[in-house]
């Protein structure tokens, strides 16, 4: 029986030492203000800059270089190599820059010397302006980055990363209250800063060490305490405590939210999922599920190894079928419990689960994979106790039936009364706990290898099912949710652009012209305004424009509407935006569009009306570029694999995506709905004002269930395998935890064990078909890796090439477009009549397009407000730059990026038709990744597919292959086994000539030299038998003659000397022949029996009885106690009652005369129930065998009395072998021996 040691309190304390460690300095970090300590590292940073300014104004060469404005790739490496900026003014024009990342606001900056802080668009600034001839050379550093454009998930504004400040602040020059000096003396002027989050938002690595130290020290006392209460109290109290304790812990940690820092993080939010109060968070549910399956998978062990007998005392047949009750009851719940949890994971989270496009998902979804994975092993773990303990008690499958309908019938009230009934939740449950325990059955005789295929194939299909239902109800939701959003069809994106596009139509002159000149067209006015006005963004919209004279008569051209119908709906039929001028419409016959009303004034007064009206194009798309310049992070559903419309009175007024609906809306007349049409599912709902609207998606196909069980097949067999592999680790640091100190021999000790032990050196113990199986599916794996790989590889490379060439194909149709334009070289000299111009050709070509000069300045951009809002230096990249100017490519690729906007630019330089240079072209090419990713996820849908139905036709054909092969060793195996010394042996047949046939010749071979030598050695064993007999019963004759002798001899005398006594001579001596007579007579009786042992009767009785019998036949013996014990339970056997009652009188009487005479004799006959057998343990305090006849005990002519021949035993084992069951012994000489017979039990 194990002790607690001092070793184990001391992990104890350790580990409570480090977790309070732990505890303590992350709520001290988490407490602690920041700002002096970012004060300082601005500070800190301020001088290392500095450093790197001095190496470059050091560098004559470098400097020379810049100043010359030469753009080299060498140059720009340099300057990024010192983490530095460097612009070059000349006479008032920018003539050098090494990047983008600033904005024209550094203008002024270049009238200062010395350092400073530069506050511009792009951020705050470190600088150094230094002043040589007439040149203004500034160098920077970023501190901080900012952009005009708020809450965009690509504009992520903050801290330089080299000052390592998770904080975003606000910069100023006055003091204020809440912000801090820098000090510095590198600044003219002081610089105070406000730090939104001064606390730390961040965790120090040493926190978490000290966890895991914690946490595995932990876990150790854990392993050491469940081994003190194993050997103290059993395996189940044990279980019972420890699984206690970490539930214990898990609540007081879910409870008060302990430790901090891990439950700050966004894994335990309700960001991705939230379940339930008990539930809140991903997190909450990852740590939940990890216990319940360390609970289950430990359960599991101790049935395990109960079942095998290595542990634990045996069970009665009732405490069996109780715990059997019990845990179908369990199983059952659970199996509600996991199907149900993992329903809400699909249906409550932002986790993506669609197989289709499983690349776009990340880490949290293969979080949640590995949580079903784990709630469906735990779940099977508990079925498969089921199957274990009913097997070893043979409890019938009616009375498991029995317990199921119970398990139902207790469960449906409970979950009705709780509001968790769910009919189809419920059917799902009973089909997948009966098919998991009927599989596990079938299969409970195969090697573990095809269980677990087996069982993981059976999980996978009821998962699958469990998936896509799942899976399917959540995008019926997200669909409901798309309708409810576009039935109100405002665009926050839209009216931020109208903030900048109000004030630059406000200051255009040409509008006024237009009023003013009779000569300027409509025609002029709607170009212009459509061209340089709504382009981007603005373009998914249809711009009509409507003037009117200052009285409200048309002007120039007839309108379709009249101005008071316009004038009416702009101040009755429209709601504000963000803009001044641009309202939202809410009117059907405008298709819910916006409005703009401009009163054109010039000096001599009132000039007329200008409407301008955006109604919603039917057909709709938007650059990339435009996500840079929204407002807002939406945060909306992907909407590429939807379509929808909106009909107002049966008119379709807008739609988007693929689906061709029709003008007049032909769907039913049902106020919400999901229909079939044109193999398209479609949800219908009415909204108010007449509204319709329809959200489309296409028909998932009849593989899409097929690809979730293959992929579930697959996660859930790689997570199988991580289990075996950490139950293994685990298992060797609990045998390193209970066998070895910490001593360096110890473990060196346990280093060695431990290699001896690796899964890889039982390989050689595995059945030959076995290792076949393994052999071939593990090639199969390793042929899928690899092909995945390459394969992966592959279409990265052809799609970044097709990338490529899209891109070389649009740059060179702009340019060809470009180049054909006559008036282009005159366009240069016009900026408006340029960037129309590109504007048209930019929608045209579905593309953005940028100009810059001879001198890299920027002419025209369809995305100005890129550069209005100080994205973007209005500069051409320095490194393109570098290329087709100083090196004079004719083209130029590279990768650029804004934000955390990454595309492909492409330049090229722009000639006029004589050949005249006259800029360059830019054009940002955007790679939609999730292409790249929808392509690769189909790549990888059918991947999968393939290869999981390869993965189980190699497991069948291996099997079959395996079996074929090891069929000829099977039978040489049986063969071999049915061969018999002394008997008829089959000789094998085997047509081939292979390696089988020449094993099957050696086999014959080998069989008729066994045969010779067997009939030789059997006339040995005869005539050595023979002769040992002979001796044998001659010495036993020789016994009883001897006295026989010399009592006639001494009758003979007496009768000679015709002695007085001679009667009472004659009386004695005749009454010893007749004893001797009668001991020869029992010889003869005791050697026939031996040699022909009567047949036996077997019948059906209760072996308690004939042991009570014989019990008390001895009960009363005298200077003997005699104890006897034996269960409630009824032990039924086959066999010949008189033959075993004869077996255990020989043993209780040997048991006796073992005894000496100088001790008081002890006999104990216990009777009991061992798995499938009726054991009887008869143990005496005699004298004991000694070990050098111990092998002797049960031979026919072995004894240790002084008479008779010791066939006893020899009779007794013949007759248990004769119905099946055991007979062995265990000896200490001198302290007793204990025989156990062993007979198996009547099966029911």
């Amino acid at each position: 029986m194990k002790k607690f040691t001092l070793r184990i309190w001391w992990t104890l304390f350790s580990s409570m030492l480090f977790i309070a460690l732990m505890g303590s300095i992350s709520e001290f970090e988490a407490n602690t203000d920041r700002t002096d300590e970012y004060g300082k590292r601005i500070a800190r940073q301020l001088d290392i800059s500095k450093s790197q300014f001095d190496r470059i104004w050091e560098n004559d060469t470098l400097l020379a270089l810049i100043r010359a404005g030469i753009f080299r790739e060498d140059v720009l490496n340099a300057l990024r190599h010192n983490r530095s900026m460097a612009l070059v003014e000349e006479d008032g024009q920018l003539r050098y820059w090494s990047s983008l990342a600033v904005d024209s606001d550094i203008q002024p900056y270049f009238d200062s010397s010395g350092t400073g802080i530069a506050h511009i668009k792009r951020g705050i600034h470190f600088y150094e302006v230094k002043t040589l001839n007439n040149q203004q050379i500034m160098l920077l550093y970023p501190l901080y980055r900012t952009y005009q454009v708020s809450k965009n998930p690509l504009l992520v504004e903050g801290f330089n990363r080299d000052l390592n400040i998770n904080s975003q602040a606000l910069f100023g020059f006055e003091p204020k209250s809440g912000y801090i000096q820098i000090s510095s003396n590198l600044t003219p002027n002081p610089i105070f800063v406000h730090f939104a989050e001064p606390y730390a938002n961040e965790t120090s690595w040493y926190v978490y060490l000290a966890l895991l130290i914690g946490l595995v020290l932990f876990s150790a006392f854990l392993l050491q305490l469940f081994d003190v209460l194993e050997s103290r109290f059993g395996y189940f109290k044990a279980w019972v405590s420890v699984s206690g304790i970490i539930v214990l812990i898990r609540v007081l940690s879910f409870v008060f939210d302990y430790p901090f820092f891990i439950y700050s993080h966004e894994f335990f939010t309700t960001d991705v999922y939230s379940g339930s109060s008990f539930i809140p968070s991903i997190g909450d549910l990852f740590l939940d599920t990890v216990l319940l399956f360390l609970i289950a998978f430990s359960a599991f062990k101790g049935v395990n190894s109960h079942v095998r007998g290595t542990r634990t005392k045996t069970l009665t047949k009732r405490e069996a079928i109780g715990y059997t009750g019990l845990l179908v009851f369990v199983s059952y719940v659970f199996t509600l419990v996991c199907l149900g949890q993992i329903h809400s994971l699909i249906q409550d989270s932002t986790l993506n689960f669609d197989v289709t496009t499983i690349l776009e998902s990340g880490g949290y979804t293969l979080i949640g994979l590995t949580i079903a994975a784990m709630f469906l092993t735990a779940q099977f773990l508990l079925v498969n106790m089921v199957v274990l303990l009913s097997g070893t008690y043979q409890i019938s499958n009616w009375r498991l039936l029995s317990f199921f309908v119970v398990s139902i019938l207790v469960s449906l009230p409970v979950c009705y009364a709780l509001g968790w009934l769910d009919w189809v939740l419920q059917i799902q449950s009973v089909s997948y706990g009966i098919a998991i325990f009927i599989t596990y059955q079938l299969v409970i005789n195969q090697n573990s290898f095809q269980q677990s295929i087996s069982v993981l194939f059976i999980v996978a299909i009821f998962a699958s099912n469990l998936f896509y239902r799942s899976m399917h109800d959540k995008e019926r939701n997200q669909r409901v949710e798309i309708a409810n959003r576009v039935s109100s069809p405002k665009d926050p994106r839209a009216e931020s652009v109208f903030l900048q596009v109000e004030s630059q139509l406000e200051q255009d002159r040409f509008i006024i012209d237009y009023f003013r000149n009779s000569l300027l067209l409509k025609s002029q006015l709607e170009k212009r305004i459509k061209q340089l006005y709504f382009t981007g963004y603005l373009s998914r919209y249809d711009i009509d424009i409507y003037d009117y004279d200052p009285y409200g008569g048309h002007f120039k051209e007839r309108n379709d509407y009249p101005f008071q119908f316009l004038d009416q709906v702009y101040n009755t039929k429209t709601q504000s935006t963000l803009s001044n001028h641009f309202y939202f419409i809410n009117d059907p016959t405008l298709r819910y569009g916006y409005m703009a009303r401009y009163e054109v004034r010039g000096p001599e007064g009132k000039l007329g009306y200008l409407f301008i009206v955006l109604k919603p194009k039917f057909v709709q798309d938007e650059k990339i570029f435009t996500e840079l310049l929204a407002q807002t992070d939406d945060g909306k559903t992907d909407m590429s694999r939807y379509s929808y419309a909106i009909y107002q009175n049966n008119y379709l007024i807008t739609q988007s995506g693929s689906f061709p609906y029709s003008l007049n809306n032909n769907f039913d007349d049902l106020d919400e709905v999901f229909t079939i049409q044109d193999n398209y599912s479609h949800y219908i709902t009415k909204k108010e004002g007449q509204l319709m609207v329809v959200v489309s998606k296409e028909r998932d196909s009849w593989l899409v269930p097929f690809s979730v069980f293959s992929f579930l097949f697959l996660i859930f067999t790689l997570f199988s395998a991580l289990v075996f592999v950490l139950n293994i680790f685990f298992s060797y640091m609990r045998l390193a935890s209970a066998r070895f100190g910490i001593k360096r021999r110890q473990w060196a000790s346990f280093s060695l064990r431990f290699r001896r032990m690796l899964p890889f050196r039982s390989y050689r113990g595995l059945f030959f078909s076995t290792r076949i199986q393994m052999v071939t599916i593990g090639l199969v794996l390793m042929a899928m890796v690899l092909t995945g790989y390459f394969t992966f590889e592959y279409i990265r490379f052809k799609y970044a090439e097709r990338q490529f060439d899209r891109l070389d194909s649009k740059v060179k149709s702009v340019l060809g477009a470009i180049e054909n334009e006559n008036h282009f070289d005159q366009m240069m000299y016009y900026p408006d009549q340029l960037s129309a111009y590109l504007n048209q050709l930019a929608e045209y070509y579905n593309t953005d397009i940028n100009f810059y000069d001879l001198n890299g300045t920027l002419r025209a951009s369809t995305q100005m407000r890129i550069f209005q809002n100080g994205l973007l230096l209005n500069k051409i990249h320095p490194s393109a730059y570098a290329k087709i100017e100083t090196e004079s490519r004719s083209q130029h690729f590279q990768e650029e990026r804004i934000g955390q906007l990454f595309f492909l630019a492409a330049y090229v330089p722009v000639f006029d038709s004589q050949h005249q240079l006259l800029g360059y072209l830019n054009i940002p090419f955007f790679s939609n990744e999730r292409e790249l990713e929808l392509e690769l996820s189909d790549f990888l849908e059918s991947f999968i597919n393939i290869y999981v139905f390869l993965f189980l036709l190699a497991g069948v054909v291996a099997y079959i292959i395996s079996q074929r092969i090891t069929r000829p060793l099977t039978y040489i195996q049986r063969k071999l086994s049915e061969t018999r010394l002394g008997g008829v042996n089959e000789r094998l047949e085997w047509r081939q000539n292979d390696e089988i046939g020449q094993l099957v010749r050696q086999y014959n071979s080998m069989l008729s030299k066994l045969e010779e030598s067997a009939d030789l050695l059997a006339k040995g064993e005869r005539e050595g038998a023979w002769k040992e007999m002979a001796k044998q019963i001659a010495h036993e004759i020789k016994n009883p003659l001897t006295p026989m002798k010399l009592s006639v001899q001494h009758l003979q005398r007496a009768w000679a000397d015709r002695r007085d006594n001679i009667d009472d001579t004659f009386r004695r001596v005749t009454g010893v022949l007749i004893d001797q007579i009668d001991s020869l007579s029992l010889l003869a009786t005791e050697f026939s029996s031996f040699a022909k042992m009567p047949t036996a009767k077997k019948e059906e009785f209760e072996l308690t009885s004939v042991i009570n019998s014989v019990v008390e036949l001895y009960f009363n013996t005298e200077n003997l106690t005699l104890t006897y014990s034996s269960g409630n339970e009824q032990l039924t056997v086959m066999a010949d009652k008189d033959q075993l009652s004869r077996v255990f009188n020989n043993i209780v009487k040997n048991a006796i005369q073992s005894i000496p005479d100088d001790r008081a004799g002890q006999i104990s006959v216990d009777i009991n129930r061992n798995g499938n057998w009726a054991e009887v343990c008869i143990t005496d305090n005699g004298s004991g065998i000694p070990e050098e006849i111990a092998s002797k005990i049960f031979s026919p002519s072995f004894s240790t009395k002084n008479s008779g021949m010791g066939l006893g035993l020899a009779i007794s084992k013949q007759i248990i072998e004769s119905c099946e069951g055991q007979i062995f012994f265990e000896t200490k000489e001198g302290q007793g021996t204990r025989f156990t017979v062993r007979v198996p039990l009547l099966k029911d």
